[in-house]
């Protein structure tokens, strides 16, 4: 199968990168910034284009912009005429931001993406959806080819699996960043947190959160939390943190 990729980000650039070691022909590489697009396009042995027009014909065009850009990039694809299947990679973009694309499609890798960080795509589930019964078989065939899996899922369910996605992740990983501060200012390495975290993480999906959860707000220890906040003094940003998700916990586990 032929491939083209429009963007060079941090997507693009892993997806890129797993194709090409898979064996895919990676065709064109179209990015806003060409040397980005140069760069990528020389580690998969493509050819680096100026516009969508000057995109070759391929079986499958890749398009891993940001999603406010995917409209205007399905409209510049379809009036230049470029055949196969064209699908994006957004989580929370509907198949319907390709149109008029009629073989329109999306790959969308469950998987949180640093440009240089090796990530092994292996282990990566991706949800696809298709306009057309064609369209979605190629997906399912790449989704498999580069990593664990394809699952159907429709926009709807998969913008919800975005939301899933952001807190699991997302919000999870900026947690760690105020932990990180709350630890420098105790003069303490980070890393001493690696092992409490990788095992809430493994409880979490063996046990389920909710059967998981631990702490001060759990219990409802009031004399804990109310010394947390004195250590959080003036800083409202974390308290706010704090509070919202102390307030939570207690309402989750009807404490309060």
């Amino acid at each position: 199968m032929t491939v083209n990729i429009v963007g060079s980000g941090n997507v693009a650039t892993h997806l890129a990168k797993a194709l090409s070691e898979k064996g895919f022909e990676i065709k064109g590489v179209l990015s806003r910034a060409k040397e980005h697009a140069q760069s990528l396009a020389c580690e998969v042995r493509a050819v680096a284009v100026d516009s969508v027009a000057d995109m070759p014909q391929a079986d499958l065009t890749l398009v891993a912009v940001p999603d406010d850009a995917i409209c205007g990039v399905a409209k510049a694809i379809h009036s230049a005429g470029v055949t196969g299947v064209v699908a994006h990679t957004s989580g929370a973009t509907s198949v319907d931001a390709l149109r008029p694309i009629a073989h329109r499609g999306v790959l969308y890798p469950c998987m949180t993406f640093s440009k240089n960080d090796r990530i092994d795509l292996r282990r990566c589930p991706f949800l696809v959806e298709a306009a057309d019964a064609d369209s979605l078989d190629a997906l399912k065939s790449v989704a498999c080819a580069i990593g664990s899996g394809a699952t159907e899922c429709d926009s709807d369910g998969r913008a919800r699996l975005h939301l899933a996605a952001v807190l699991a992740s997302n919000f999870t990983n900026h947690m760690l960043l105020m932990a990180q501060r709350a630890m420098t200012q105790a003069g303490l390495p980070f890393d001493l947190l690696r092992p409490l975290v990788e095992q809430t993480i493994a409880k979490a999906f063996t046990m389920s959160p909710f059967d998981a959860q631990t702490g001060p707000a759990r219990r409802n220890d009031a004399k804990t939390m109310e010394r947390h906040r004195e250590l959080i003094g003036g800083d409202m940003r974390l308290r706010g943190l704090y509070d919202a998700l102390t307030a939570s916990i207690i309402k989750t586990y009807g404490n309060g």
